[in-house]
């Protein structure tokens, strides 16, 4: 084994891939905030709901704060990437299991409020692709040389 070769380093390779998703993940992300923030809207003025659904008005706010909460770690993780600060891996890691947990958790929640089942078909294609990308991403960050090699400075900025 020839030990001059450099080992892949730098936002390349399959980096590309993960820095174009990270940079269209809160400009997506901010289309379904603002829906989100108009059916809140919506459902505020329905007369009587706290009275038939009591504490939906809660968890459709904690969701309200949870999916801005990501928007925001969503930013933050662009700045990791792109300064290639050491964190960004375990941000990553951790964004895509919030994710995960986030969907069933928040559509269970609220459809046991309402006493309705929320996992429609495009429901589950969104939760399947989430579970499916993180089972590709999740590895590589963890396995990868380019992101081991990359992602070598020390810092919260």
């Amino acid at each position: 084994m020839d030990d001059s070769k450099e080992q892949p380093c730098g936002l390349g390779g399959w980096l590309i891939l993960v820095g174009i998703g990270i940079v269209l993940g809160p400009v997506l992300m901010a289309g379904d905030i603002a829906e989100a923030i108009r059916d809140t809207g919506a459902i505020w003025h329905v007369p009587d709901v706290e009275e038939v659904y009591p504490m939906l008005k809660t968890a459709i706010l904690a969701e309200l704060v949870a999916m801005i909460a990501i928007f925001a770690a969503s930013c933050y993780m662009i700045v990791l990437f792109f300064r290639k600060k050491r964190l960004f891996p375990k941000w990553f890691i951790a964004l895509a299991i919030c994710e995960i947990v986030l969907i069933p958790v928040s559509l269970l929640g609220i459809g046991a409020l309402i006493g309705e089942n929320l996992f429609d078909e495009e429901v589950t294609k969104i939760f399947i692709k989430t579970v499916v990308r993180a089972c590709i991403w999740i590895p590589y960050m963890l396995y990868s040389v380019r992101v081991r090699n990359t992602f070598v400075h020390s810092g919260w900025i």
